[in-house]
């Protein structure tokens, strides 16, 4: 991801969380794209859009953002274009006799998105963007990747120093680093797709911040807050990778540490207010971009499954217990809300913690 900024501090500027980045644009749509706003988190066919928005020709533009690079944003992209001419929602704002853009925003993106865009029949637009500093105070810059042009837009001053953006004065960690032995081993087992998938979550994870560690034990990988050079805090785990073997077949998986209601002798406690607990959660999917079930496990020692939820399931108990509606449908989102959930964790329990993605 790219947040250098030409200035002499050497000072990077980046969004806090999607969420953030999300506030940004739909409050200055028509500044950065000449839009007017319809819907933000728009649910269409057990999806959910980030922002609809139309030109003055009541044309519908679908805007999907990221925070970080992502493989998969010409498939989302295409599958609300579907949904939404299916659907056909806002018809009295939006002329669905018009082709219907589809809008891509990233602080960069990955080579697989420009080969699928260019074996597509839909037309997808992709801009970068940027936060930088000019003398009178923050920008957003936005660029067209396909024809360079640039659009500024002032940050309220009143954000600067806020929570929405954070601030780095070193560079990122070259993630290159030698794998340790039980993830190699862990690799050598999948599919080089798979390997893909878990080296991206693995550097999302140890890039998020310098505190966070990886450790082995036995057969499986964890990655929490530091404690001295060889260990972890046990109450402030983040996620793990597993194996678990058995007499004639192994499994591998990945497990996040996530929000969830106190387990009760009879299941969930339900109570008002609800009562916040930190649990494994192994994420089951089918391939990259979809999350089938997740299972929520009792604890290290014991793999038995408590309950198991569908994404839009645990979005609806995520949102209870925190007051995030952030969607929650991609292996992304997940590690997204992963990550901001072990920040505030460790900020709870006042363990030093100093954030960098």
């Amino acid at each position: 991801m790219n947040h250098d900024l030409p200035n002499a501090t050497g000072v990077r500027f980046f969004f806090e969380s999607e969420e953030a980045l999300e506030d940004f644009v739909w409050e200055n749509l028509g500044e950065i794209l000449n839009l007017n706003p319809i819907k933000r988190q728009h649910f269409t066919d057990k999806q959910v859009c980030d922002l609809l928005a139309v030109n003055e020709n009541q044309q519908l533009t679908i805007i999907e953002l990221k925070n970080s690079e992502d493989r998969y944003i010409v498939q989302q992209l295409t599958r609300y274009y579907d949904a939404l001419l299916e659907e056909r929602p806002f018809s009295e704002k939006i002329d669905y006799n018009r082709s219907i853009r589809l809008v891509a925003i990233s602080p960069c993106f990955h080579k697989h998105n420009f080969v699928d865009r260019k074996h597509h029949a839909l037309p997808f637009e992709f801009f970068s963007f940027e936060i930088t500093r000019i003398d009178d105070g923050l920008y957003f810059e936005l660029k067209n990747v396909d024809n360079g042009q640039v659009i500024k837009v002032r940050i309220p001053g009143q954000l600067e120093g806020s929570k929405v953006f954070s601030t780095v004065s070193e560079p990122i960690p070259n993630l290159k680093a030698p794998h340790p032995k039980p993830l190699q081993k862990f690799l050598e087992e999948i599919s080089k797709e798979e390997q893909e998938k878990i080296l991206y979550i693995r550097d999302k994870m140890l890039s998020f911040n310098e505190q966070m560690k990886e450790i082995t034990e036995g057969t499986t990988i964890l990655y929490g807050l530091k404690k001295g050079q060889n260990d972890i805090y046990r109450s402030s785990i983040c996620g793990e990778l597993f194996t678990r073997n058995f007499k004639d077949w192994s499994e591998k998986g990945l497990a996040l540490w996530l929000p969830y209601p106190k387990l009760t002798g009879g299941g969930m406690s339900f109570c008002k207010p609800l009562v916040k607990n930190t649990v494994r959660i192994k994420v089951e999917t089918s391939d990259w971009e979809n999350i089938i079930r997740l299972s929520i496990i009792k604890s290290r020692r014991h793999w038995g499954a408590v309950n198991s939820h569908t994404p839009q399931e645990y979005m609806r108990i995520h949102t209870a217990l925190t007051g995030s509606t952030k969607a929650i449908s991609t292996l992304n989102d997940l590690l997204e809300v992963t990550l901001k959930n072990w920040q505030e964790e460790i900020s709870s329990n006042n363990k030093p913690l100093m954030k960098k993605i």
